[in-house]
Formats: C-alpha cells, sequence, structure tokens
C-alpha cells in the first residue's frame, strides 16, 4: 500500500486507504488524525521517542546518560536504537549504601582471576604481598601450625603444636637452618637483672635463673635452690626444714632461729636464691649503718630491735649498708634467760649462792679469797699491795702492816715470809689484829735482822 504525508486535513483526499484515516477533535481549534491507529506526524513537534503524558497528550523524549557513569548512544532512536552502557570513565561511586541481600538461591558467576587482583590481596597458594599489613586491630592472629612444622626457606615462621614446657614453641628459617623460640610458664619468667635462662630438669621446663648465684656474686656466698610452691620473696630469712627443703625462721624458740641464709632473689614458684654470708643485694627499706636482727614475732622477717623477752632468741642477721644491701652476719643466736643479778657480799661470805654472777666489787668477800696482801721494804714503804694502809718499820728485823678494810676479828689467817739476797733468813707472825699484822725476821744465827723485803697477807671473814 502505497503511504503519503499528511500535512493538514487537505491532504486526506490524496491517501490510499482513506477510509481508515480517523479524525478527532481535541478542542475548538485542533483535531488529532490518526491513520490505523498510528498518530500522523503532524501531531509531533521534533525527532526521537514519543510518550504520552496524559490523555490525549504526547511529547518527544531523547535517552540520556550521566558524564563518566551511564553511556547512552542513540538516545532519541533515530539512527538506530538506543544502547545503553557502564562509561569508560566511571570510576564507582561512595553513595551504595545496600548493595542487597540474597534471600534464597545461590550466587552464580565466574571466579575473578587473581590477575586482576592487585599484590595487596593474597587469595592464592603460592601469592606474594608487598608492602605493610596492620593486623593491629585484630582480636587473635593464626599463624601457620601444625605437629612438626616444615619451614626451609628464610623468613618462614610456624607453630609447633606438639610443643611442651622444654621444647620449641615458634621456628623460624633464617635461611641456613630452622631455629627455636622455646616456651617458658609464666611463673618462671624474672625481670631481676643478671637472670639468665635455664632448663629444669626435675620439672620439664625453662625457667629463668641468677646467672653464677646472682644476688651478690663474688662478694657473697650463695647457691640456687629448687622447692615446689616455696613461697618465699626477696628478704625472707630460711632455715632448713627437712632435706633440700626451708622454711622461713623465726627467733621465737632455739630450734626455729637456725638461720640457713637470706633470700636474694625469686626466680620463679619453684626457684630462689639463697644468700648464706657475705653481701646481699635487692633489699628494701632498711636504715643504713643498723643491725638487724631475727624477729621473734613474725617469720621470716628481721626487726632492729634486739629480742629481750626470756625464751627468745637474740640472732643477728645482718648490718645495712644502704637501703637496700646489706653484710650477712653467721653467728649463732644467744637464747635470751631470766635477768642474772650480782652476788652480794652476805652472799659471797655464804658461798652458797649459785644463780648470780660475781661482781668485782665483792668477790673478795668470798672465803676463799685474799683480803689483802703486801710486799714492803725495811723502810716502811709497799711496793706493790692489795687493801694496805701503811708499813711502819717498828725496829730491826720488824714491821707491821695495816690493812685498809679490816677483817671482821683477828681471827684470820695470817701468813709472812721474807727474801734477802743471798742468805736464808726465818720470818714469823709476832702480832695479829683485826686491822693489822706484825711481823720478825730472824737469821739462821740466830738473830734479828733486816731482810730486804717483808712478804704478808691475810685471809678471814671481813
Amino acid at each position: 500500500m502505497a503511504t503519503t504525508k499528511v500535512n493538514a486535513l487537505t491532504d486526506i483526499g490524496n491517501i490510499a486507504d482513506a477510509d481508515k484515516l480517523v479524525g478527532e477533535r481535541v478542542d475548538g481549534t485542533t483535531v488529532r488524525i490518526t491513520f490505523n491507529g498510528v498518530l500522523l506526524d503532524s501531531e509531533f513537534g521534533s525527532n526521537g521517542l514519543m510518550t504520552r503524558t496524559a490523555a490525549g497528550t504526547y511529547a518527544s523524549r531523547t535517552l540520556t546518560g550521566t558524564s563518566n557513569v551511564i553511556d547512552v548512544t542513540d538516545g532519541d532512536g533515530v539512527s538506530g536504537n538506543p544502547t545503553i552502557d557502564i562509561s569508560s570513565s566511571y570510576v564507582g561511586q561512595t553513595s551504595i549504601t545496600t548493595l542487597g541481600t540474597i534471600a534464597t538461591g545461590t550466587w552464580q558467576g565466574t571466579a575473578i582471576d587473581s590477575s586482576y587482583i592487585a599484590d595487596a590481596f593474597l587469595l592464592n597458594t603460592g601469592d606474594v604481598g608487598t608492602g605493610v599489613y596492620d593486623f593491629g586491630g585484630a582480636t587473635s592472629f593464626e599463624i601457620p601450625n601444625s605437629a612438626s612444622p616444615t619451614v626451609d626457606a628464610a623468613g618462614e615462621i610456624a607453630i609447633d603444636t606438639t610443643i611442651t614446657d622444654h621444647t620449641g614453641l615458634i621456628t623460624y628459617h633464617d635461611g641456613t637452618e630452622a631455629l627455636y623460640v622455646v616456651g617458658m610458664p609464666t611463673g618462671n619468667l624474672s625481670t631481676a637483672d643478671g637472670y639468665v635462662v635455664a632448663y629444669d630438669a626435675t620439672n620439664n621446663e625453662f625457667e629463668m635463673v641468677a646467672q653464677s648465684g646472682g644476688g651478690g656474686g663474688s662478694e657473697s656466698t650463695e647457691h640456687d635452690v629448687n622447692q615446689t610452691s616455696h613461697g618465699f620473696s626477696v628478704g625472707d630469712v630460711v632455715r632448713i626444714s627437712g632435706a633440700t627443703t626451708y622454711t622461713e625462721a623465726q627467733a621465737d624458740s632455739a630450734t626455729n632461729a637456725e638461720v640457713a641464709g637470706v633470700v636474694s632473689a625469686v626466680a620463679g614458684a619453684n626457684d630462689f636464691t639463697l644468700t648464706t654470708a657475705g653481701y646481699i643485694t635487692g633489699l628494701s627499706g632498711l636504715t643504713a649503718n643498723t643491725l638487724y636482727y631475727l624477729d621473734p614475732s613474725s617469720a621470716g622477717a628481721v626487726t632492729s630491735t634486739e629480742p629481750t623477752t626470756t625464751g627468745q632468741i637474740s640472732k643477728p642477721i645482718y648490718y645495712a649498708e644502704s637501703t637496700t644491701t646489706a653484710v650477712l652476719l653467721t653467728q649463732r643466736g644467744i637464747e635470751v634467760g631470766t635477768a642474772v643479778g650480782a652476788a652480794s657480799q652476805a652472799e659471797q661470805e655464804t658461798a652458797t649462792e649459785d644463780s648470780k654472777y660475781v661482781a668485782p666489787a665483792t668477790q673478795q668477800y668470798h672465803p676463799s679469797a685474799c683480803k689483802g696482801w703486801c710486799q714492803a721494804d725495811t723502810a716502811g714503804n709497799a711496793t706493790t699491795s692489795y687493801n694496805v694502809t701503811s708499813v711502819t718499820d717498828v725496829g730491826v728485823g720488824q714491821a707491821t702492816i695495816v690493812w685498809d678494810t679490816d677483817l671482821s676479828s683477828a681471827n684470820g689467817c695470817h701468813m709472812a715470809t721474807s727474801y734477802t739476797a743471798g742468805a736464808v733468813h726465818t720470818i714469823r707472825v709476832s702480832g695479829i689484829a683485826a686491822g693489822s699484822t706484825t711481823v720478825v725476821n730472824v737469821t739462821t744465827a740466830p738473830a734479828v735482822a733486816d731482810p730486804d723485803n717483808y712478804m704478808v697477807a691475810i685471809f678471814g671473814d671481813q
């Protein structure tokens, strides 16, 4: 069928099949003409797609995209069907908040080839990452772990899940060989200076102990002790309580006060260093230039106050050099007894008291003690003496010794002798009194003669 463009109502007669033309008045001046149901060209104002905007109203439209996001080709359909595509300049956007949720079914698709993924992502075996990876916000981080893992290239690291307290925990390859970081129980760690890692065969684990004895080095005598759950702290004074076991010492009895040493370092719950002599460091709260004793009230403690209660033990422990250092003292302690008084004159004279000490001021009152003695010349001089007031020359070969503290009576033991160089003389007591003794010297002739020296002594009650 031939077609003819109709531009006005006057052209209707020129169209074949004119009976298919339909005219519809839109308003007082406009008539819409359709041919076989198709709106005639006279109703369009421009090229493009037509859309109905309201009843009896139509408009031309053109598909358009968004710059750098959606590209549209032939949006008006004039040159061909419109095509829509993502712009090659599209770089994404931040305004997408929800991608949606799959309620049922399974995502279908092809995995993205790793060649399209930047090196910052490690997705497949053999991938090599570069740059910095920050896992600071992670609550845990798992590295390769297995029973006896293999690390055979530089930088490889893994955890051996078969470890015990005394075997390697983390294995690392340095490019030459596999190295291990050993495991150690938390209770065996120490922050003390000079401590080193050592193996404890008894407990089958590693621990930190003082090197060469720790605490005082060559200036002290000390050794490391392994005792399960010892409970000691640095500064505790201890004694031996059994075979290779120790307990805190205390000055409340002779047994408890047999001090073995002072704890100078604690390596862990089962290990400590015991200093037994010499210089000790690491203490606290001391007063320099102060002597410290074993405390009778608190086990393992020291006190600057010497125990004085009967039955307690006065046991010096160390002399403080500073607030943290001291010199250990090794003498045994002395048990505090009941105070002992001095024997009186009467107790000395009766010679039966056995619970008091003899004081120098009263010792001469004992019956066995000499009450006075003298060596004198013939001129009346006491060359040396005890308890003598004076010496009187009463004639040839005669002298009287006057005692400072008299006997209680003349009934004492008065004794005398004499000395003359190159001669043998005899001397006798010729007179006695409570306060004096008179002697006479006789030669073998016999004749009274002066000796070189008189020697006189008395015993008795005063």
